[in-house]
């Protein structure tokens, strides 16, 4: 015959404390110092650098006027505005030429589809980190992470 169990003799299971968040450290020593003071140190330098590759797809000469997705019929030059995007080394510019195509109301940016950037949006690999940031961190440290980052 099968024990059965007294109402009294169950044995009862003590809570275990929550599992600690995990968090930034306000000092990560000495290297992790170093390294920050060179990424700012030569930040400068790559924003320029990423510029300067950016300013080389922006020659008028090089652009064709683009083909209207709807009619196939060229499109007319309407206008050039100053855009800009946020990248992993700072704020990048970029005069985008807009063409149009009055029949078929429709617009296009060459310059921006051929880089694959959104005026006014952040870069894709920052994106990229930062998401990666938001899978694998709670938010507020995600967040710091991100305040290091940018």
């Amino acid at each position: 015959m099968a024990k059965q169990r007294q109402p009294g003799s169950a044995r009862t299971k003590t809570a275990a404390p929550p599992p600690q968040r995990p968090q930034l450290a306000e000092s990560g020593g000495r290297f992790l110092q170093l390294e920050r003071e060179t990424e700012q140190e030569f930040r400068p330098q790559l924003l320029q650098a990423l510029q300067d590759k950016v300013d080389r797809f922006q020659d008028p000469a090089l652009e064709v006027a683009p083909s209207c997705p709807g009619c196939g019929k060229a499109m007319g030059h309407h206008d050039t505005r100053r855009v800009w995007w946020l990248t992993r080394f700072g704020r990048i510019h970029a005069l985008a030429r807009r063409y149009r195509c009055r029949p078929c109301r429709q617009n296009r940016r060459p310059l921006l589809e051929v880089l694959g950037v959104e005026p006014g949006r952040i870069s894709g690999s920052l994106a990229r980190l930062l998401a990666v940031l938001a899978v694998v961190a709670p938010y507020p440290l995600a967040a710091q992470l991100a305040g290091l980052l940018l």
